[in-house]
This record gives C-alpha cells, sequence and structure tokens, in this order.
C-alpha cells in the first residue's frame, strides 16, 4: 500500500487530470484477491440515499481459488466494507472497474485500484486520526483539572490549535481537490467551527451541474439552505409534532400566541441532565406568561427517549424524538444547525429565531441574558 503522505501528493497532482474522469454514477465491477484464503463467503455491504433516507445494500458471493467478483449499480460512490468472518475491510466503490487485494490478517494493507475516492479518504482519515490521538489525550487531562487552574488554561490553546490544524487539513484538502467527492460528504456534516457558511457554500458551488445531482450533493445543498434558515433573525423552519392529545401540529401553529425554546439534548447528553433543572425552573416561571417548551432528543432508542422524559420531570413540554424517522437525512438537527448537546433556540411570537445558546447555560452572564429574553418576550 502507498503512504498515505505520498498519496496526498500523488492526489494533488493527479486530480487535475483525473477529477473530470471520476465515475460517480452507473455500474461498477469489483474483482478481489485474498491472501490465505481459497475458499468460501465474502460479503460486500455499501450505504446509499434513496428518497431522502439512508440505506445498505448487502451482497454475497464464493471466494473462488482465492478470488471473487462483486458488480452492482450505485448512484454516486459510496462507504462499504467487505466481510469474512470477523474481519471487516472498510473501502469507497466508484463506478468503474475496480481491483482489490488484501489479507484478512492485515486489513490495514490492502491494495485498491480504480476507485479515487477511496485514495482520498484514506488520506484524510490518516491525518484525522494522526492529529486525533494526541486530541483525545489532551482532552482527558483538561477534564481532570480544576476549571480554574493554569495549566487547564494552556491546554485548551494547544486543544484549540490541534483543532485548528484538522480544520486546515480539510481546508488545504479541498483547495487543491476542489470537486473531490470526499469534500461533499465531509460538507454534509459540517459545523460552524469548523467552515463558515461562506465557504461551504463556495466549495459547494464548483462542483459541475452533472455532480451537483447525486443524493450527497443534493444533501449538502438542502443543509446549506437550512443553515441560512436557522441563522438567527430567520423564521425558525416549520415542522409537526405532537400535541397532549397525540394530535399532529405544527411550530407555526404558535405564532403570534406563544413564544418558544427549543431545547436540542439527550439523556446520554450529562450536560442537557445537569443544566435541566434550570431551564425547568425558567419554563415553571415563565409558562403562565406565553412561553411553550419543546425538547428534541437525540436518544438512540424509543424506550431511553421516554425514560429521560420521566427522569427528567418534564411530561408537561413537547417532545420529539428525532431519531423516530430512521435514517432520515434531514432531521430537525440539520435543519437547525445542531452541531452541539445542549444547544437551546428561542423563537419569538413572530415565529423567528431570537437567540441560541450552545452549550450548558451554567455562568451568571448567561443565565442573565437568558433570563431577560425571556422576560422580554413575555411582555410583547
Amino acid at each position: 500500500m502507498r503512504h498515505p503522505k505520498k498519496l496526498y501528493v500523488i492526489c494533488m497532482i493527479m486530480y487535475s487530470t483525473v477529477s473530470f474522469a471520476q465515475n460517480w454514477v452507473g455500474d461498477f465491477q469489483l474483482d478481489g484477491k485474498v491472501d490465505s484464503i481459497e475458499s468460501g463467503t465474502i460479503i460486500l455491504s455499501y450505504y446509499y440515499i434513496v428518497n431522502d433516507k439512508f440505506d445498505v445494500h448487502s451482497d454475497t458471493t464464493a471466494i473462488v481459488n482465492g478470488t471473487f467478483h462483486f458488480q452492482g449499480t450505485i448512484n454516486e460512490p459510496v462507504s462499504g466494507s467487505l466481510r469474512i468472518n470477523d474481519a471487516e475491510l472498510p473501502l469507497f466503490l466508484e463506478a468503474t472497474p475496480m481491483k482489490i487485494y488484501f489479507s484478512p490478517h492485515n486489513l490495514e494493507k490492502y491494495s485498491l485500484t480504480g476507485s479515487l475516492t477511496d485514495n482520498e479518504s484514506r488520506f484524510i482519515n490518516y491525518e484525522f486520526n494522526r492529529l486525533s490521538k494526541p486530541n483525545n489525550l489532551l482532552r482527558d487531562k483538561i477534564e481532570a483539572l480544576d476549571s480554574l487552574s493554569h495549566e487547564r488554561s494552556i491546554l485548551l490553546q494547544t486543544l484549540d490549535s490541534l483543532n485548528l490544524q484538522r480544520q486546515r487539513t480539510f481546508v488545504d484538502f479541498a483547495r487543491v481537490n476542489p470537486r473531490s467527492f470526499m469534500i461533499l460528504k465531509y460538507l454534509s456534516f459540517f459545523s460552524p467551527d469548523w467552515l463558515s457558511l461562506q465557504e461551504a457554500q463556495n466549495l459547494y458551488e464548483a462542483y459541475t451541474p452533472e455532480q451537483k445531482e447525486v443524493p450527497t450533493a443534493k444533501l449538502v445543498a438542502q443543509m446549506i439552505e437550512h443553515k441560512k434558515e436557522s441563522e438567527i433573525g430567520k423564521r425558525a423552519p416549520d415542522f409537526e409534532l405532537m400535541n397532549k392529545k397525540n394530535v399532529a401540529i405544527h411550530l407555526s401553529d404558535f405564532r403570534k400566541k406563544n413564544y418558544v425554546l427549543l431545547d436540542f439534548g439527550a439523556s446520554w447528553c450529562s450536560p442537557c441532565v445537569s443544566n435541566t433543572p434550570y431551564i425547568k425552573s425558567c419554563y415553571n416561571k415563565y409558562k403562565n406568561k406565553g412561553l411553550i417548551a419543546i425538547a428534541i432528543s437525540k436518544d438512540h432508542s424509543e424506550k431511553d427517549w421516554k425514560k429521560g422524559i420521566e427522569k427528567n420531570g418534564t411530561a408537561d413540554w413537547y417532545h420529539i424524538w428525532d431519531e423516530a424517522e430512521q435514517n432520515s437525512t434531514m432531521p430537525l438537527t440539520k435543519k437547525y444547525d445542531i452541531s452541539c448537546y445542549p444547544t437551546y433556540i428561542l423563537i419569538n411570537k413572530d415565529g423567528r429565531i431570537i437567540r441560541k445558546w450552545i452549550g450548558t447555560i451554567t455562568e451568571d452572564k448567561d443565565r442573565k441574558e437568558f433570563e431577560a429574553c425571556l422576560d422580554k418576550l413575555s411582555k410583547e
């Protein structure tokens, strides 16, 4: 296998001549050879988007004399995996003939030709993982230190520097490879602390009209529009929820009558749980003055979601389980550009977003601002 750093240079040099020939849509063929296994079965699985939902396709074929063959049709480059017994090899498929060689005992040394997207994915993952190791160690040290210690302050600055390096890796790669499918993949879940909305828009606009027709590109276009719509001062994106009588209503139904607090969190999010008593106290103070609270949960199961409502004592709020529509490409967290939990959003009676709080509201100045906003809205 070529070294990832060398691969980066190769990708940069080759991209100007290869990008337009990169096959995104159509038929693929994958011919493979497995080291030390002469017979058996191998499974190819890959994820794709259809009708605005994520789905998975799996196919099984026989290994004959150490070789195997898969073929199919894809609507864009797709991430997937090859699995033999307990060994699983992640890879990216393109609509082109590809050849792969690997050993189940040393998956990192696999060789795949024909998929430029897989080469690009390996480079980006290598760089991100390289920077993530010291990042994770720093986080552990920071959590163990007192919040006011000088050492903690220095470590936080170092952590910011490492995060900036990760960001620059992506930005530099995007600059040299402006129409890479991997850029689209990362744009589909980018957060504001990594990339500004304008930068994301510029990267998206570099793609050809044909490339913008693939599902991930359409998802990115939707996300960019939702990010614009979820900015402060904009009309809050509408959505459906169930009222206390289990009847479907819409956020827009509260306009002119109520102001609304959206609480994005989950029962597995300890900062969300620890901040709930304060949010509850504010809700109880203003609920008779027109405040409506809607909790949007990212719990992994309906059982955990309902248990969290009971534990937090927020049964009198409106609640939405954002994972209810399984595999949706556009849950509420994406519509409202949520990149951190908890996040609180205040919406006035005109239905416009007036303020966002990212993270817990624990500092005195933040609580004063939060309560001042609630008080002002209660008098409008």
